[in-house]
């Protein structure tokens, strides 16, 4: 019996003295360490933001590479550029989209740009129309729609046969490229 209460004791004083060291001698570093790993989920979130804004900074540097004449007489900044044009035609194409009529005005001069803007006359459903404006928006050109004007005529409407017939629709697209021109630079 007095072994298991010299036991006992000797367990009693070896808690008491694990709780002592751990509680009243160590108290501060488990909230130094929470503390540190606060820190470095601070650090990883900047790390994380910077990464996207290097690569949003990257797509933002080849939009305007791609966009960048190096003076008014260069080809990017002609009246009717024909890569462009051509590109609607591809794209109008494939998203099967009957392509009415593609027409390039003439350009405009503003300050550090040129506005070179299209009429575009299309046959196709509302949601073929909205994939075109989609994928024109994100093509490498900088393109900017002004309006559009969608013609619902009633007399079309009274010859449709079919259901197809009735969601096709002409439309009046009126849109913009941008060619950024380089300035002189002055030493």
């Amino acid at each position: 019996m007095k072994r298991n209460i010299v036991g006992l004791l000797i367990l009693v004083l070896f808690v008491g003295w694990q709780y002592w060291i751990y509680s009243i001698l160590l108290p501060g570093k488990p909230q130094q360490l929470h503390d540190l790993e606060q820190e470095l989920l601070v650090e990883q979130e900047k790390l994380i933001s910077a990464q996207i804004l290097n690569s949003n900074l990257d797509r933002v540097a080849k939009l305007i590479n791609s966009n960048l004449a190096s003076s008014i007489e260069d080809s990017l900044a002609e009246d009717a550029s024909v890569p462009f044009m051509n590109e609607v035609i591809d794209l109008t194409q494939q998203l099967g989209i009957n392509l009415k009529g593609l027409e390039a005005a003439k350009r405009k001069r503003e300050q550090n740009f040129i506005r070179t803007p299209y009429h575009l006359t299309i046959h196709t459903t509302f949601a073929k129309f909205s994939e075109l404006v989609t994928i024109l928006e994100k093509s490498d050109r900088m393109v900017t729609i002004d309006g559009f004007r969608i013609i619902n005529e009633v007399n079309e409407l009274i010859r449709a046969r079919t259901l197809e017939d009735i969601q096709q629709h002409d439309f009046m697209v009126h849109l913009n490229t941008l060619t950024l021109i380089r300035s002189k630079s002055t030493i």
